[in-house]
This record gives C-alpha cells, structure tokens and sequence, in this order.
C-alpha cells in the first residue's frame, strides 16, 4: 500500500514539473537534479546525502555518500548494499524537486542509475535549451558547480 501511495506522489510530481516551465528550465540547468545533491532516507530521518555526481559509466553516475548521522546503526546501515536497494529507501532532492531512484556503496560513493528528473521538452524548451549553450546564465543550486 506505501509503495502504491508513493508512486501516485512521484505521478503527481512529475505532473507538476511537465506544467510549470521555470522549474523545467531549473532542472536543465542543475543537471536534471543531479548537480544539486539527495538527500538519502531511512525510517522517516536524514541519513546521509549524495553529493559530487561524477559519470561512472553509461547509465550510471557516482555520488559521494556523506553521512548526516552519527549513530553506528545508521553508518552501517549505509555500509550494505541491502539498504541501498530497499524499495523503503526514499531520496529527495536537495532542492525543492522532490524524489529519485535506487544501488550500492564502495569507497564512500555509490553508482547510482536513475536518480534524476525526467523532463519533457517542448518546443520552446528546446529553442531555450540552443540560446541558452550560447548565453548560459548561473545554476540554481549553490552546491552546483559553474
């Protein structure tokens, strides 16, 4: 039933995203989500956020985990790639965006495939898209780079 219940959010979700053309352009320029960080959940509390995002391979980016806790249940529940790959586990965008995707840690990052906003570009969005490759305007997140 939760699991249920969070898909018809993440619906509504990216309903709103497909209607409200500023935050489209938002999730362009921090790369889709990705650029701005996540922030990683667990029975209902912040656990760590992934930041950094580096291309690891096709489909998969690495982020770096940085722990938000210090209690050593937490720290090892990030340890397993068990935790990672609960469908329990939600993660949100550091900026107001909203949700994501599932993998597994290794030498404090972890590859992650997914984990970004899917958005659906119209025709002006495209022509926005070529000006702005020629006059690119600042990011909209601090943690962002460029």
């Amino acid at each position: 039933m939760i699991i249920e219940q969070k898909k018809a959010v993440d619906r509504e979700q990216q309903r709103q995203v497909a209607a409200d053309r500023a935050l489209r352009q938002r999730l362009i320029r921090s790369n889709y989500g990705r650029n701005c960080g996540w922030f990683v959940e667990g029975r209902g509390q912040r656990l760590a956020t992934l930041t950094e995002p580096q291309w690891a391979e096709m489909f998969w980016t690495s982020y770096l985990i940085t722990p938000l806790s210090e209690d050593p249940t937490a720290l090892a529940r990030l340890a397993t790639p068990e935790f990672w790959w609960g469908e329990d586990v939600p993660f949100r965008n550091r900026e107001p965006f909203a949700f994501g995707a599932g993998a597994g840690p290794a030498a404090g990052r972890i590859a992650m495939r997914g984990l970004y906003f899917n958005v659906g570009l119209t025709c002006f969005d495209r022509a926005w898209l070529f000006y702005e490759r020629f006059f690119p305007k600042k990011t909209c997140c601090p943690t962002s780079r460029g």
